[in-house]
Formats: C-alpha cells, sequence, structure tokens
C-alpha cells in the first residue's frame, strides 16, 4: 500500500515532494 501512494505523490507532486519524502525517510530509518 505504501509503495502505490508513493507512486500517487509522485504524479501529483512534483520532484521537490520527492526529496522531501526521501529526507523524512532517511530521518525514519536512523
Amino acid at each position: 500500500m505504501a509503495k502505490r501512494i508513493n507512486v500517487r505523490v509522485e504524479h501529483v507532486h512534483p520532484s521537490k515532494c520527492r526529496e522531501d519524502f526521501l529526507k523524512r525517510v532517511r530521518e525514519n530509518e536512523n
């Protein structure tokens, strides 16, 4: 499900949002 949402967000939001999402994932991993 998470993957599905990821694709949806990518289609709606620009690449900048993707960078923010990656940053959030990195913080969560740490």
